[in-house]
């Protein structure tokens, strides 16, 4: 008897790996944004830049304007 629910549980289980592989393969919504670390940096940039600059400062490179 024994053996027979354990042939019926490996089924169940086998098809439960079945299931988790699955799973992992699709894309998840990471339930939020994070932000993106090159934009945090220019963003870093730009704001030390603005405090520190002096009355006459050389312009910001073309990249770095698209975020002002």
């Amino acid at each position: 008897m024994l053996r027979s629910v354990v042939r019926d549980l490996e089924v169940k289980a086998d098809a439960f790996a079945a299931i988790l592989q699955i799973l992992g393969m699709v894309p998840r919504n990471s339930g939020g944004m994070t932000p993106d670390l090159a934009w945090s940096i220019d963003r870093y940039l730009i704001d030390t830049k603005e405090k520190d600059a002096p009355d006459s400062a050389e312009e910001l490179p073309p990249h770095l304007c698209d975020y002002l």
